[in-house]
């Protein structure tokens, strides 16, 4: 099972979620504002952190280690 199938478990298809979700997601740079939202989108939908930092490795080549740090921290508040 892919990340997009296992993430559409825990939420709507992708097709519903808010354009600025997907931004953030594919586009954005990841700076900490940015992440802040994007974890608290995945974490009020019961993303597993796990789940959510491979989700967005894959997708945004922007990524770094250091937000890697950022999403766990973010998820243990």
């Amino acid at each position: 099972m892919n990340l997009l199938q296992q993430v559409d478990q825990h939420l709507v298809q992708i097709d519903t979620w808010l354009i600025y979700i997907i931004r953030y997601i594919f586009i954005d740079i990841p700076k900490p504002s940015i992440v802040r939202k994007l974890i608290a989108f995945f974490y009020g939908n019961y993303i597993p952190v796990s789940i959510a930092s491979q989700l967005y490795i894959a997708c945004n080549y922007k990524y770094n280690l250091h937000i890697t740090e950022c999403i766990c921290d973010l998820y243990s508040l």
